[in-house]
């Protein structure tokens, strides 16, 4: 997935973010790879 990818390209684990997004209820929430 594309969050996937930018986490991990950012150095972070990506499936701890993309696992971490899917247990919210907000599907509007997503990950910035900057901070």
């Amino acid at each position: 997935t594309p969050v996937y990818t930018i986490a991990s390209n950012a150095g972070v684990e990506g499936a701890v973010v993309v696992g971490k997004l899917l247990e919210q209820d907000n599907l509007d929430l997503g990950y910035d790879a900057s901070k």
